[in-house]
C-alpha cells in the first residue's frame, strides 16, 4: 500500500482546522516518507518573549519516544549475542537490584521490561507523590544521580511479573542501565555512537548540550489569560524519556524505522523491525497489543505503531504506518492534546481515511452487552431518561419519555443514567451519576450522597419518592428521613425551597 503524496496547501489546511478546537503554543508537524522529510510546518512561536518562529531546527523535548531509542539500543545488544530478551534482569544488571515482590514470584525478564509487564509500579515510594512530577523531575543546576543512588540499591516489583500490563517509566530506565553495564559505557555515550551518529542525528542527545540548549524552545502550559512558562527541569530517569531533539532529525529517525536510508547499523534490518513491531504482548486478540516498546493502533485499516511523550511544557507525538512507508511527526512546546489530534488528522489525509464517526454496530444500551439480567438478581442499565417522577407514579417510572405523561403527573428533570435493580427494593451503592430506581417499589432515589460515597438514610416506600431535603408536591404528609443524611440540607432548608420540588 502506498499512501498519497504530500498536498503542502490541504495539509496546511487540515492542521489550522484541528488548531482551532486544540490551541497550542508553537507546533511543529512534520510528514515522512522512506526517503526523509517530505512536508513540515511550522505554527506558532518557541518563546514568547524573544518571537523565535518554529522551525525544523526547533529543539523539542520528545518525552517518551525516547523509549523506544532505550528499546533499539537493547535490541543491538541482543544482536551482538550479548543477552537474550527472555533472560531475567538480574543476570545482566550489576547497578541494583530488582527486589521481588515475594519469594515465589517468577523473575522480571528483559522482554517483561520492554512490555510493561515487569510488575514495576511508578512510584519508588509513596513519599514521590509529594515531588515534582512524582519524583522524576530534578532543578537544572542539579547533577543527575545515578540510577543505582536513585533507586538506593533496589527497585520494587510490585506485582508478579508477566500478569498485568502497567505503564513503568522506571522498568525503561533499568533497561538503560542495562545498557550500560552490559555495554560497558556510559549510557548517553553509547547512544551518540551507535544510534544517534549513525543516523545523523547531531541536534539530538539525552543530556542539555550547550547546541540544544541554544536552540531549545521554551515550554509553556495552557492559562486563561494565555501562555505561562513552566518551571524548567530535568529528568532523573534519562533512559525513560529525556531526549532532546529536532523535527528534522526525528524524520531521519523515523525513515529508518520505514526501512529507508539510515546508516548500517543491527537495528535495521527488516526482520528486527519486524519482531519490533510486532504484538508482544496482548491480553485479547481483539486488542492490538504492544510491541518491544511501539504502541500499536490501527487507522481505517492501516497497522501503525509508535510512541507519544509528554513532559511538563512538551507533548510529542510520532506515529508511523510501516506498511505505507509513511510516519507523521507532531511535537508542540505547550502541555496540550494537538500533537495526537494533528497526527491522527494528516495521517488519515495522507491515507486517504476518514475521521471515526459513531459505532454502528455497538448496541446502544449497556444492558445488551451481557444480555438480560436475571430476574430477581441482577442489575442493569437502563436508557437515560429525560423525566423522573417526584411522585413515583407509575406512568412516569413506566413510561418516562411521554411529556403529557411527565406534565400530568408532576415529573420533573433529572440526570441520567439509570439503575434498575430487578426484585430489589433497596438502591445499589455506586459513584454513576444519575438517580437510582427500585423496580419492585418504584421509589426514585437520588444520588446526593452517592458522588461523595457517603451513605445517606434514605425514605422507604412507594410514596416517598422525594429527594431528602425536598418538599413533596401535592397533598399528602411529607416524608422526611430519621435523621438528616450528613450531606442533604436540612429541614428548615428544604422548607424555604419553592413549591413543586425545584430549588428556589
Amino acid at each position: 500500500m502506498a499512501a498519497r503524496s504530500p498536498d503542502a496547501a490541504r495539509l496546511a489546511a487540515v492542521i489550522a482546522e484541528v488548531l482551532h478546537r486544540h490551541p497550542a503554543g508553537g507546533l511543529a508537524v512534520g510528514v515522512v516518507g522512506r526517503g526523509g522529510l517530505e512536508f513540515f510546518e511550522g505554527f506558532g512561536v518557541a518563546d514568547t518573549a524573544r518571537g523565535t518562529p518554529i522551525t525544523q531546527d526547533t529543539v523539542f523535548r520528545i518525552g517518551s519516544i525516547s523509549k523506544t531509542f532505550t528499546a533499539i539500543a537493547v535490541m543491538q545488544l541482543r544482536d551482538r549475542g550479548l543477552l537474550d530478551l527472555d533472560d531475567p534482569v538480574g543476570q545482566h544488571l550489576r547497578s541494583y537490584r530488582l527486589a521481588a515482590a515475594r519469594r515465589s514470584s517468577r523473575p522480571t525478564t528483559i522482554r517483561h521490561l520492554l512490555t510493561h509487564t515487569g510488575g514495576i509500579g511508578e512510584l519508588r515510594s509513596l513519599a514521590d507523590l509529594f515531588r515534582p512530577t512524582i519524583g522524576l523531575a530534578l532543578p537544572r543546576d542539579r547533577t543527575a544521580p545515578s540510577l543505582a543512588d536513585y533507586y538506593r540499591g533496589e527497585l520494587r516489583v510490585e506485582v508478579e511479573p508477566g500478569t498485568k500490563w502497567a505503564y513503568a517509566n522506571h522498568g525503561f530506565a533499568t533497561l538503560g542501565q542495562l545498557v550500560e553495564d552490559v555495554s560497558g559505557e556510559p549510557f548517553a555515550s553509547y547512544m551518540r555512537e551507535h544510534i544517534f551518529g549513525p543516523l545523523g542525528m547531531g541536534s539530538t542527545d539525552f543530556t542539555r548540550t550547550a547546541p540544544i540548549q541554544d536552540h531549545l524552545a521554551t515550554g509553556y502550559a495552557l492559562r486563561k489569560q494565555g501562555l505561562k512558562a513552566v518551571k524548567d527541569r530535568d529528568i532523573a530517569i534519562q533512559p525513560a524519556g529525556s531526549i532532546f531533539s529536532t523535527t528534522a532529525d526525528m524524520a531521519r529517525y523515523a525513515g529508518a524505522l520505514l526501512g529507508g536510508d539510515g546508516g548500517q547499523e543491527p537495528f535495521l534490518r527488516p526482520e528486527i523491525l519486524a519482531e519490533m513491531f510486532s504484538p508482544q504482548y496482548r491480553p485479547d486478540p481483539r486488542l492490538p497489543g504492544i510491541g518491544l516498546s511501539f504502541l500499536r493502533g490501527d487507522v481505517g485499516g492501516h497497522r501503525t505503531v509508535g510512541h507519544d511523550g509528554g513532559w511538563p511544557g512538551f507533548i510529542s507525538t510520532m506515529v508511523v504506518a510501516p506498511d505505507d512507508g509513511l510516519a507523521v511527526l507532531a511535537f508542540t512546546n505547550a502541555g496540550s492534546v494537538t500533537p495526537a489530534r494533528v497526527s491522527d488528522a494528516v495521517l488519515r489525509e495522507m491515507l486517504g481515511v476518514a475521521a471515526d464517526g459513531p459505532r454502528l454496530d455497538v448496541p446502544e444500551h449497556p444492558d445488551v452487552w451481557a444480555g438480560s439480567p436475571t430476574p430477581g438478581s441482577a442489575c442493569s442499565w437502563e436508557p437515560a431518561r429525560r423525566w423522573s417522577s417526584v411522585k413515583a407514579t407509575s406512568c412516569c417510572a413506566v413510561s418516562p419519555r411521554r411529556r403529557a405523561c411527565a406534565r400530568d403527573s408532576g415529573c420533573t428533570r433529572t440526570t441520567p443514567p439509570i439503575l434498575t435493580c430487578s426484585g430489589s427494593t433497596s438502591p445499589t451503592w455506586a459513584s454513576a451519576p444519575g438517580r437510582w430506581r427500585s423496580a419492585a417499589t418504584a421509589t426514585a432515589r437520588w444520588p446526593r450522597c452517592i458522588w461523595g460515597r457517603c451513605r445517606c438514610p434514605w425514605p422507604s416506600g412507594p410514596a416517598t419518592a422525594t429527594r431528602p431535603g425536598w418538599r413533596r408536591p401535592g397533598p399528602g404528609p411529607r416524608a422526611w428521613p430519621a435523621r438528616r443524611p450528613p450531606c442533604a440540607p436540612s429541614r428548615a432548608a428544604a422548607e424555604a425551597r419553592a413549591p413543586g420540588g425545584h430549588p428556589a
